[in-house]
C-alpha cells in the first residue's frame, strides 16, 4: 500500500521505439518514465541527437562497438536534459558512456569530457557539476565504459544536463567544432519521494497503528 512513497530504482535505457530516431534541437522525446530534451545547433530543429545502435551508425562517424542495444548519441556539440515525466525528483547513480569520433586522424587518450549538472524543479543548480573523462579508441575502436558518479549521486534533482566536449592532443577541450559527440546508455537513477510523501506515509502508518490498538 505504501510502496509508491519508497525510493525506487529506475532505468533510462533508450529501448523505447521512436517513430523517427533523429532528434532536433529543442525536441522532446519520451522514453518510458523519462523525457529527453535535446539542444544545440544554430537554430531550432538542427540535428543534435539520435537513438541508434551499432547497425545504424552513420558513415564517417566512429561509434562505440561494444553495445548491441539502442543508446543515445549526442551529435555535433549537442547536449541534452533528462528528467522524469511525472516531475518526481531523483538521484543519478551511474551510466555507460563513450566518445563518438567524427573521423579525426588521431585522438587524445582522453578524447572527450562529459559535464553533468543537476537542477531542481525551479531550474536552479543543485550541488557541484561533475566531469567524466571519455577514453580515446583502443585498437581503432571506441568502447562504452561504466561510470559510478560518487558524490554527484548524493544530489536530489529534478533534471540533469549532460554536455559533451571534444579534447585535442594538447589537452584542450571544447564544444565549438562539431566534434563534441558522445554515446550514453543505461542511466541508473533512484527516485526520491518528496518530503510531503514521507509525511503522508508517516500519518498513514500512525493511523494504522492507532486502528490496530483500538482493535486490540
Amino acid at each position: 500500500m505504501f510502496a509508491p512513497s519508497a525510493a525506487q530504482a529506475a532505468l533510462l535505457d533508450f529501448e523505447t521505439e521512436l517513430a523517427f530516431p533523429l532528434i532536433g534541437a529543442g525536441q522532446v522525446v519520451e522514453m518510458g518514465d523519462f523525457y529527453v530534451q535535446a539542444f544545440g545547433g544554430t537554430q531550432e530543429g538542427d540535428l543534435v541527437g539520435a537513438v541508434i545502435n551499432n547497425s545504424s551508425c552513420a558513415d564517417g562517424v566512429q561509434c562505440p562497438v561494444n553495445n548491441s542495444t539502442n543508446y543515445y548519441a549526442s551529435l555535433d556539440d549537442g547536449y541534452f536534459f533528462f528528467g522524469r515525466n511525472d516531475d518526481a525528483t531523483f538521484r543519478l547513480n551511474s551510466f555507460k558512456a563513450s566518445f563518438i569520433g567524427a573521423g579525426q586522424a588521431s585522438y587524445a587518450a582522453t578524447a572527450g569530457v562529459l559535464v553533468l549538472q543537476g537542477f531542481n524543479l525551479a531550474g536552479g543548480l543543485v550541488g557541484a557539476s561533475q566531469q567524466i573523462g571519455l577514453s580515446g579508441p583502443t585498437n581503432g575502436s571506441f568502447n562504452f565504459a561504466s561510470f559510478n558518479l560518487g558524490s554527484f549521486s548524493n544530489n536530489t534533482v529534478a533534471s540533469v544536463r549532460i554536455l559533451g566536449f571534444a579534447c585535442d592532443l594538447s589537452g584542450s577541450c571544447n564544444r565549438t567544432t562539431n566534434q563534441g559527440q558522445f554515446a550514453i546508455d543505461d542511466i541508473v537513477t533512484t527516485t526520491v519521494p518528496e518530503p510531503g510523501s514521507w509525511a503522508l506515509m508517516g500519518l498513514a502508518l500512525a493511523g494504522l497503528a492507532a486502528f490496530s490498538r483500538r482493535r486490540a
